[in-house]
């Protein structure tokens, strides 16, 4: 595991539907949050993806849109569109005219407005996914493979899963090279606070890295470390 100075490393959050100005203050307990409308409806379609509501839903003054956090990630509902959307910080699944389908951070939909011209992502609803054994994981990576190198075979089905430290927020996974691995997801999945958990297919040859980020968790207004946490796995394809 390493540790890079916070102004040499950058890891942003995209959020799927757009950039999202302003900051994001979780204002009630996990104990007295709850879940309404649009963010209601998407939690009940994969609740084990979502997860536990961390606070009340929340509306940008500036935009009109609203937010959630949650142990999985981030509710989004956006008012420009009248999409809503669930983020781990590296998929997003949007409830849209084909229903809830999931799809990279760094894609769109055929139907999403797409300006600065991102891959685009096929249509598969989450309706349509199975709950199948064929989702068991052949390899899971976890923060005590940080620095190996892993050797695979093509289709092999492999689990990502990190856990943050006590005063850090959850690993943000980069996106690995798509011509050797693409994501999948698993509907039965059970989302564990604390736990970033992403699911991979092995569909090329060759080498990919599967890397991750982490930094401190820090109260508005306290004194916080500048500082990454880093990891890294080689994944050798054969």
């Amino acid at each position: 595991m390493r540790l890079f100075p916070l102004r040499l490393v950058l890891a942003p959050l995209v959020l799927s539907l757009g950039t999202l100005a302003g900051s994001f203050a979780p204002v009630a307990s996990a104990a007295d949050c709850q879940f309404v409308l649009g963010f209601a409806t998407l939690h009940s379609l994969v609740p084990n993806i979502v997860g536990q509501c961390l606070d009340d839903e929340q509306h940008s003054p500036a935009s009109g849109d609203a937010l959630q956090g949650t142990t999985g990630g981030l509710l989004v509902w956006r008012k420009a569109d009248n999409l809503t959307a669930f983020t781990n910080g590296y998929q997003t699944w949007i409830n849209g005219p084909n229903g809830l389908e999931p799809r990279l951070n760094s894609q769109r939909f055929s139907w999403e407005p797409n300006p600065t011209g991102l891959p685009i992502a096929p249509d598969v609803s989450v309706a349509q996914q199975p709950i199948s054994t064929a989702l068991t994981p052949s390899v899971t990576i976890t923060n005590a493979d940080a620095g190996n190198t892993i050797n695979v075979s093509l289709e092999t089905v492999i689990s990502v899963s990190l856990t943050a430290g006590s005063g850090m927020q959850n690993w943000l996974i980069d996106q690995p090279d798509p011509a050797v691995l693409t994501p999948i997801v698993n509907p039965a999945a059970t989302v564990t606070p604390g736990v970033t958990l992403t699911w991979f297919k092995v569909v090329g040859t060759g080498t990919a890295m599967v890397s991750a980020s982490d930094r401190p968790s820090c109260q508005p207004g306290s004194v916080c470390p500048q500082f990454i946490q880093a990891f890294s796995v080689s994944l050798v394809v054969s």
